[in-house]
């Protein structure tokens, strides 16, 4: 019986880690960040900061992932010679991330936001 493992190749997890993505990113000069409205402000500046050189486009997620949102942020991505798509937010945006990077062939980076990490445990 054969057994398989689909995993990341790496898998990054602390305090601060936004600010090591520009030197995790540092072979890819385009980057390509999909976020929501809401995740902007609180995101894209810590990612814009750790970057060097590399030049950044923000996507704006339009709430569903579907085929027609995956084709328009696809098009932005090939507009603008995207090398790797960086996904910030919660299941939505980054099933579209990964998709993204499946019909582009792009590799992809995703960042996990969870308003339930910061939340008290009730009983």
């Amino acid at each position: 019986m054969s057994k398989m493992i689909g995993a990341p190749t790496r898998y990054r997890q602390g305090k601060d880690e936004l600010k090591c993505l520009g030197d995790d990113l540092k072979d890819y000069k385009r980057i390509v960040v999909i976020t929501s409205e809401n995740l902007k402000e609180m995101f894209i500046p810590q990612i814009e900061e750790s970057l060097h050189e590399q030049e950044m486009t923000v996507v704006l997620f339009q709430n569903e992932c579907s085929m027609s949102e995956i084709e328009r942020i696809q098009h932005i991505i090939e507009e603008t010679n995207g090398e790797v798509i960086v996904g910030v937010g919660g299941g939505k945006v980054l099933d579209t991330t990964k998709a993204c990077g499946y019909y582009t062939k792009k590799p992809i980076v995703v960042i996990p936001t969870a308003a339930s990490t910061d939340a008290p445990c009730s009983s």
